[in-house]
């Protein structure tokens, strides 16, 4: 990227946009969902290997802010047995 993201508080670096991933979240500037994000984070790669890695355009405060998105969403009461089930599907156990 040319030049870098001018992008303030956590909650400006996610932006849900209907034309864009089928209005998943992504990280603001790009079309980097929250998810991706999120499934390198879970299989415990450093943010520093994220960003040299896969996305080179994500900063720190991107991952940290997708961290906080997702903590966000369990706080509020948004997420569902669904859940639940994408986790045991993906082999994991019922105690996350």
């Amino acid at each position: 990227m040319d030049q870098p993201r001018d992008v303030g508080s956590p909650a400006e670096r996610i932006s849900v946009n209907a034309g864009m991933h089928f209005g998943k979240p992504c990280i603001t500037g790009t079309r980097i969902t929250v998810q991706d994000v999120l499934e390198l984070v879970r299989e415990g790669i450093a943010f520093r290997e994220i960003i040299q890695e896969y996305y080179p355009e994500l900063t720190v405060e991107d991952i940290r802010a997708s961290i906080q998105y997702a903590i966000a969403l369990v706080a509020a009461g948004r997420m569902g047995s669904g859940l639940q089930n994408s986790i045991l599907a993906d082999g994991e156990s019922s105690h996350v």
